[in-house]
Order: structure tokens, then C-alpha cells, then sequence
């Protein structure tokens, strides 16, 4: 009767629509505690480089992280109409540093390759604040829901990282341009990605000299998942061919930033024009003089 009373009182919570995580370095927060339901990615493979355990093919992958909040065991049921599959690794310290070990995810905690499409995610023992990643594949490569809903432990996970997930920076890039000769100077492009940015306050681009610009401004642009990008340019900093960095960052939250090192470029020395002229022979001295002009940069 009590395993029936659970099962009822997970059955009634309120389901939540999430958004789906198409690589690991883009996982979305997902909670148990109310539910999640999402439509299943077809048409995708899984990026190379993590071990995927059990999982002998990985397609269509849903890459999505918990948060625990209670300590203790977490029981959960994935349902969908056609077979699915799944895997976690963890446990890990905090979102950066599941991220950061995307491409090389070793050992899982829980890992099933069924011909079902009902599994049993678990995660045994854990502990208040550490992060999970859970990988979802649609085996059956078909259009379908895939719901998640957990059905007991004693553990829980936080949904405040549903609600108000944190800022993240998925990816900066930075292309520097010669030596600009008439200005001593040159140029930084590039493009930011990042999700769940703040709602308040600038994107800034800064050198190592402190030379910045505002690349964006709230409110930014994201799609349905919180995830936006942004093109940049950075004009004037000084090309003297010493070792530079450049970052992107949230003035509304700062702890959202990316660093890339690099060495500023130097305008070499250039004679563009000479001029010389001869005139006409002393007799006395037996010697011509010579003049002219020279441009250079």
C-alpha cells in the first residue's frame, strides 16, 4: 500500500515541458521531483569521445543534468512509446565541471540498453548538491514523448535549476586581424554562445588593456531552450606583439565569462616610396650631391 500511495502522489504532480540538450556541452536542466515530459530528437547521433557504458550505439541523443537537493537514493521511470535507452554518469561537483568533462565522460552510475520502452533510471546514495548527467536515446528513431517522473528514494533534485537555470557560456571564438599600419592597431572578431543569460545588464568584450565594447544589451535574444549567440567586433587595441587575452562576459553576472589568450599581432617596418635625386657634377670638387624623400610605415 505505501509503494502505491507514492506511485499515486508522483502520478498527480503537474508535469513540466522541457527543452532537450542536443550535445553534452549543451545539457538542459531537468527536476524529478515535478516530472518531465519532451518529444524525443530522431535524424542525431552521439558526439564521439565519451564512454557510453552499455550503450553499444547511441542515437538521438537528449543530454540533460540534475542537481540533488535531499540526499539519498533517486528511483525514476522513463516511458515513451518505442524503445528507449539511457545512461548517467556522476557524480560531479557542479555544472562547470560536468561540462568541462564532456567528450571524455568515463564510468556511469546507472546504464541501460533494453529492448523497452520503459526503463528504471537510478542513482544510489546521493548526496545534496552534486550533479548528474543523464543521456536519453531514442533507439527506435521515430517521433515520440518521452516522460520522466520520479517513483522513490529518499533523495530529490533541486527544480530552481529548471526555473531560474544558471548563466553558461557555451562557446567563444576570437579571429585577430593583421596590424592596421596607420593606426598601430588591429582587430578582434568572433561569435559568443551561451544560455540563460541574465535579465539584466551588458555582454562586454574586454582586452588585456581594458579596452572593451558592449556586444549586446538585456534583453537578450534566446530561442525556446534559453540558448542565444551574439557577433562581436573589438576595434583598437594596441598591436604591439606582446602576449594578450580577451574576454566575453555578463556585467549582471560575472561568474558567466570565457577567456581565450593569444599574441597581438605587430606592424612591421615597410619603406613604401624613395625618391633620389642627382645633381649635376661639381667640377671644382669633382661630386654630385644627392637628395630625395622616403615614405615608410
Amino acid at each position: 500500500m505505501k509503494n502505491l500511495v507514492t506511485l499515486i502522489a508522483f502520478a498527480i504532480a503537474p508535469l513540466m515541458s522541457f527543452g532537450q540538450g542536443a550535445s553534452c556541452a549543451e545539457m538542459d536542466p531537468i527536476c524529478t521531483d515535478v516530472g518531465a515530459s519532451f518529444t524525443a530528437n530522431t535524424g542525431t547521433s552521439s558526439e564521439a569521445g565519451n564512454n557510453y557504458g552499455c550503450l553499444s550505439t547511441q542515437p538521438n541523443p537528449s543530454w540533460y543534468y540534475l542537481e540533488v537537493a535531499t540526499n539519498g537514493d533517486i528511483e525514476m521511470s522513463l516511458t515513451a512509446g518505442s524503445d528507449i535507452d539511457y545512461i548517467i554518469w556522476g557524480p560531479f561537483a557542479d555544472l562547470a565541471a560536468a561540462q568541462a568533462d564532456c567528450g571524455s565522460l568515463g564510468g556511469n552510475v546507472d546504464c541501460s540498453y533494453s529492448s523497452t520502452n520503459t526503463e528504471s533510471p537510478t542513482i544510489n546514495g546521493a548526496v545534496a548538491g552534486e550533479v548528474y548527467i543523464l543521456l536519453i536515446t531514442n533507439y527506435a528513431d521515430v517521433v515520440q514523448d518521452i516522460s520522466l517522473t520520479q517513483t522513490g528514494g529518499t533523495g530529490s533534485t533541486d527544480c530552481s535549476i529548471v526555473t531560474d537555470p544558471p548563466c553558461f557560456m557555451d562557446n567563444f571564438e576570437a579571429n585577430i586581424s593583421a596590424c592596421d599600419a596607420a593606426t598601430d592597431t588591429y582587430s578582434v572578431t568572433g561569435l559568443i554562445e551561451f544560455d540563460d543569460p541574465p535579465t539584466t545588464g551588458d555582454l562586454i568584450v574586454e582586452d588585456c588593456n581594458g579596452n572593451q565594447t558592449i556586444v549586446a544589451s538585456a534583453p537578450f535574444s534566446v530561442n525556446g531552450s534559453g540558448a542565444g549567440s551574439e557577433n562581436y567586433t573589438l576595434n583598437g587595441s594596441d598591436a604591439n606583439g606582446l602576449a594578450c587575452s580577451i574576454t566575453a562576459y555578463f556585467t549582471a553576472d560575472v561568474t558567466c565569462t570565457l577567456n581565450l589568450t593569444y599574441t597581438a599581432p605587430i606592424c612591421v617596418c615597410n619603406f613604401n616610396f624613395i625618391s633620389y635625386n642627382v645633381s649635376a657634377c661639381d667640377p671644382i670638387t669633382s661630386t654630385v650631391d644627392g637628395t630625395g624623400f622616403v615614405e615608410f610605415d
